[in-house]
């Protein structure tokens, strides 16, 4: 599997996990080490963008995105 859809996989699964801890109460704004919960989902999605507009750049040459 492409790198880029292994890395848009992985963090969708997070995402998802994330999703899943909001809708059952387990949702914390922070990690047990003071990170930030939104923050890091915020830069799961920024993340997968980005391998989504790399993956449409090298399929056909531009981003259509």
């Amino acid at each position: 599997m492409d790198t880029d859809l292994k890395e848009i996989l992985n963090r969708i699964k997070s995402l998802k996990e994330d999703f899943e801890m909001l809708q059952d109460g387990r949702w914390s704004l922070n990690y047990s080490d003071d990170s930030d919960n939104l923050e890091a989902s915020i830069e799961n999605c920024d993340k997968i963008i980005k391998a989504v507009e790399r993956l449409n750049k090298t399929k056909d040459g531009k981003v259509d995105v």
